[in-house]
């Protein structure tokens, strides 16, 4: 009975360390950052993409060896209560720091009815809006040139109805030749 009980555990420890492994390959893939964080603001693990972020952004407890962030108390400008709140007007904060644009969600992981750890995710925005300011632009140029063919067509049903009534008057007969000139 022993070995038998034995042998269920370990089974379901390597089931257990086999889902945590394939969390932290998911963590790891994702392109953006993600963070883990206790409710002290403590980070209990950040995919390398937030690692990075971390460094631009977090001000906080780092390693006095490594510099890795191991509290967050603010992302750029927002301390971390406010970060932690929904924002108002949609779902993500903005964050902007040394010209480059940053969106971060926090959601609850909650146990018991209270929070007891955050998942943050950070996205790199500032090539994105680049690309949508472009895309506006072109769509913007694009309008002021179909606008401009449409008045050059208009310009030009015009000109065909002056330069058909001109001809018509030089086929008048005894025009005196200074008319025939300014016609």
């Amino acid at each position: 009975v022993n070995e038998e009980l034995e042998k269920r555990v370990q089974d379901r420890t390597a089931e257990a360390r086999r889902q945590a492994q394939q969390v932290v390959e998911i963590m790891n893939t994702v392109p953006e950052g993600l963070l883990l964080l206790n409710e002290d603001g403590r980070v209990i693990r950040a995919n390398p993409t937030a690692e990075k972020y971390l460094q631009a952004l977090a001000a906080g407890d780092r390693d006095p060896a490594t510099g890795q962030v191991l509290a967050v108390e603010r992302l750029g400008e927002i301390p971390l209560a406010k970060l932690l709140a929904p924002p108002q007007q949609r779902l993500y904060h903005e964050i902007i720091q040394d010209e480059q644009v940053f969106e971060v969600a926090a959601r609850p992981v909650v146990e018991g009815g209270a929070p007891v750890r955050w998942v943050i995710l950070i996205r790199d925005v500032g090539s994105e809006r680049e690309m949508q300011r472009r895309l506006a632009q072109q769509d913007r140029l694009a309008a002021v040139g179909q606008m401009a063919a449409g008045i050059a067509h208009d310009f030009n049903n015009i000109l065909a109805v002056i330069l058909l009534y001109t001809e018509m008057a030089l086929n008048t007969p005894n025009l005196p030749p200074r008319l025939v000139e300014r016609l």
